[in-house]
């Protein structure tokens, strides 16, 4: 019987800083974020056999602690950092949205 690869994703909870393009601006959670964090994480931990995690603040501190908690190896990979939103990057969603909803929404439907 060929053995199965399962592989978990966890996306950060809330994060400092408001509803905002955050791609690649280092924040850390909120307290409410972490909280998130390891509800979720208790709800699918099934003995995992390592944890990766991106190097910025808002996975990696919690990734960190995790990985002590479950006593697992963890790897911090850059390559699973989020993208840049370029001129968009640290401003309010909602005031993009407000005055320049054609092109949120054409990003929103093709980012390429």
């Amino acid at each position: 019987m060929e053995q199965q690869t399962r592989i978990d994703i966890l996306r950060h909870g809330q994060c400092e800083g408001g509803n905002i393009f955050r791609g690649a601006t280092d924040v850390p959670l909120t307290e409410l974020g972490f909280q998130q964090m390891e509800k979720s994480a208790s709800l699918i931990n099934d003995g995992w056999d390592k944890i990766i995690s991106s190097n910025l603040t808002r996975c990696r501190f919690f990734s960190e602690q995790l990985s002590n908690k479950v006593n697992t190896p963890i790897e911090i990979n850059s390559e699973w950092r989020e993208i840049s939103f370029g001129v968009w990057e640290g401003r309010s969603i909602q005031k993009l949205w407000d005055d320049h909803d054609s092109g949120i929404a054409k990003w929103s439907h093709d980012p390429t």
